[in-house]
């Protein structure tokens, strides 16, 4: 009986085992053969989709699916799973079937789902082919979609500081969850140069290597959570003419192009940093106008008040005489300055303090801290945090009684300025009034967020003060303390007062 018995479970077995070949047979897709379920639309591997308000994304996909074997009455399953585990996303998000539609003679057709992602991932979406009266487990794989993330998108513009020229090793490194749209035209690991333009359907600058933005973006991960994406649309030489749609406009198109080929100008904010061109050209005047008029036009087009990020215009050295002009660096930096105090949702940081491989572009190390400092931008500016990120920004001037004098205070001081030179060989300030130059023989912190400049001279009539003066001005600039954000570039209209007074 016991030998019979054995027997029994035995031919039990070898039918379980010819079944579970079968089903092995029936799930096996040959070489060459059509795939069971296809994703034609909707999504693509290493996409970042921009969550909305509540923390999640949705999107609608698509595809077809087909049966080899001819099978009918067969349904298309979709899941979502997280990659680190394989576990469902959630229990809404584990496998349900579909929308699924045959064609004339039954055994292929179109399906069609909505998802909905919170935010969050790595996630891996997937999709199976189930016969009727298949066990869901044994039923055939189709299509998958891999490193898919929910978080934040920033678009990049700007000219060649902006596209990244650091030619200088730096440990700079990819990591997951951060991603780019790629100018191919498609979405990867993001990794420098983000502004490559092997297979480019897009403007791309030909010397593009190390920028700013992997540091912004690793850092904004780290700091908030979840994965970030970046859609380069900057290009080295670039004025601001070709940003206005009003003027040139071709890279205002370009970057909408690429913005809709991306995510659909599904994006979070604009990190910005252009202005270098501007000042070898004449129309450089008006940049303040031209920059307020981007600004708006950009979140026309974007249907939004999108945050702008953005860097002051740094230095330029070792140049011809007369290429860039020393007056025009200044009004620059002044209207980008001008037009951040005064534009709600934009967010400026100082570059002063930073390293150049070349005569104007940052190092590959002074990118990682340009992107960090961005990221600090954003974290306090766009997301609210409640950290210390303002570079000292000019507020205004107090000129002494008998004019030997003047008091510069500062806004964006949250504990301190430093300023530790004394020889004045090395300030950064210039004073001009009616007479012209004004010498500075001494230069002290006086207060938390207060420098005094003290005159060789008095000064009288109107004039100016300027913080970083010219195209190449001191490296070492009034600091906070303890941030250690270096104090933004401005030129302040003074009245002296005085005898010399127009």
């Amino acid at each position: 009986m016991e030998r019979r018995g054995g027997f029994a479970e035995m031919g039990i077995a070898v039918r379980s085992a010819v079944a579970l070949a079968a089903a092995f047979a029936a799930a096996r897709v040959s070489e060459g053969a059509v795939e069971p379920v296809s994703i034609d639309s909707g999504l693509v591997d290493w996409q970042i989709l921009q969550q909305d308000g509540d923390g999640f994304a949705e999107v609608s996909l698509a595809g077809r699916w087909t049966a080899a074997d001819g099978a009918k009455n067969c349904e298309v399953y979709l899941r979502a799973v997280t990659e680190d585990d394989r576990a469902p996303v959630s229990n809404a998000l584990d496998w349900r079937a579909v929308e699924t539609a045959a064609e004339k003679g039954g055994s292929n057709g179109a399906w069609r789902a909505s998802l909905k992602l919170p935010r969050g991932g790595l996630y891996r979406v997937e999709t199976l082919l189930r016969r009727a009266g298949r066990r869901l487990d044994w039923s055939t794989a189709g299509a998958g979609v891999s490193h898919v993330g929910v978080g934040d998108v920033w678009l990049i513009g700007g000219q060649s500081n902006a596209d990244g020229n650091g030619r200088s090793a730096a440990h700079d490194p990819p990591e997951m969850g951060v991603h780019q749209f790629r100018h191919r035209g498609d979405w990867s690991i993001a990794v420098h140069p983000l502004h490559d333009r092997t297979a480019s359907k897009y403007d791309a600058y030909v010397t593009a290597q190390s920028s700013p933005w992997l540091a912004f973006a690793r850092t904004l991960k780290r700091k908030l959570g979840y994965p970030i994406g970046l859609v380069p649309a900057a290009l080295g030489g670039s004025g601001i003419a070709e940003w206005l749609p009003e003027k040139d406009g071709r890279l205002f198109r370009s970057m909408v192009k690429v913005a809709d080929d991306a995510c659909s100008r599904n994006v979070k904010g604009l990190v910005w940093f252009q202005g270098c061109t501007d000042t070898l050209k004449e129309e450089g005047k008006d940049y303040a106008p031209h920059l307020e008029s981007f600004v708006r036009q950009l979140r026309a087009a974007f249907k939004r008040e999108l945050p702008v990020v953005t860097v002051q215009i740094n230095r330029v050295n070792n140049h011809p005489a007369g290429l860039w002009t020393y007056g025009r660096w200044e009004l620059i930096r002044e209207a980008q300055r001008e037009v951040a105090r005064r534009t709600k949702g934009m967010y400026l940081v100082s570059s002063l303090d930073l390293g150049l491989d070349d005569c104007i572009h940052h190092t590959s190390g002074a990118n990682i801290v340009l992107g960090e400092r961005c990221a600090a931008a954003a974290l306090g500016g766009v997301y609210g945090r409640d950290i210390d990120w303002r570079c000292p920004d000019f507020a205004k001037a107090s000129v002494a009684p008998d004019r030997t004098s003047v008091k510069l205070f500062f806004d964006g001081v949250r504990g301190s300025l430093q300023f530790e030179p004394v020889d004045v060989k090395y300030c950064p300030f210039a004073v001009k009034d009616a007479a012209g130059e004004v010498p500075v023989k001494k230069l002290s912190v006086t207060g938390a967020n207060e420098i005094t400049l003290v005159f060789a001279r008095a000064a009288a009539g109107r004039g100016s003060v300027t913080g970083a003066p010219g195209n190449n001005p001191p490296y070492v600039v009034p600091k906070t303390v303890p941030g250690y954000r270096p104090m933004l570039a401005f030129t302040a209209e003074v009245d002296f007062g005085g005898a010399g007074r127009r």
